[in-house]
């Protein structure tokens, strides 16, 4: 287990360059895809 965890926080490190725009086209993804999945539920306010 511990291996593991080891290996997914290496593979993170490698995304974290430092760019404010990196993180915030991320954000903006996940924004997105977020949206697209209550629109897919159709879930409403």
């Amino acid at each position: 287990m511990s291996a593991r965890v080891i290996d997914v926080t290496r593979r993170v490190v490698l995304l974290q360059t430092g760019y404010l725009y990196h993180y915030a086209f991320v954000m903006l993804i996940g924004v997105a895809a977020l949206i697209t999945w209550f629109m897919v539920r159709g879930v409403t306010g």
